[in-house]
């Protein structure tokens, strides 16, 4: 079964953040729906940096984790994370599709509500 967002979390997090600078992510294993932020260009310029540390392969290989992480609004990034420790979707994964979402890629559904 899909854990979704709840409608209060939403709302509140779009009148935090502004409707158009959040989304939902949609992750089919574990089937469950991640309320983010679209990225920040200062975060987006990070992570195109620390993606192409290529004389710091540790640093390369969290780029999309640390973007993911910062960009996660719900649910509770613990309860989250003990998911996904659990599942073939790991963060950089995700990491990568906000990337997309700030203008550059795609593949994983982006619901807008």
């Amino acid at each position: 079964e899909l854990q979704t967002v709840p409608d209060d979390v939403y709302e509140a997090q779009a009148s935090k953040h502004g409707r158009d600078m959040i989304c939902i992510l949609e992750a089919q294993r574990p089937r469950v729906e991640v309320l983010v932020r679209i990225p920040a260009q200062a975060q987006v310029d990070q992570y195109k940096k620390d993606a192409s540390s290529i004389a710091d392969p540790e640093r390369m290989a969290q780029a999309g984790v640390t973007l993911f992480w910062g960009c996660v609004l719900h649910p509770p990034k613990a309860a989250l994370a003990k998911l996904l420790r659990r599942t073939p979707m790991p963060p950089d994964v995700l990491g990568g599709e906000l990337v997309k979402l700030a203008g550059e890629r795609q593949t994983i559904r982006v619901k807008k509500r």
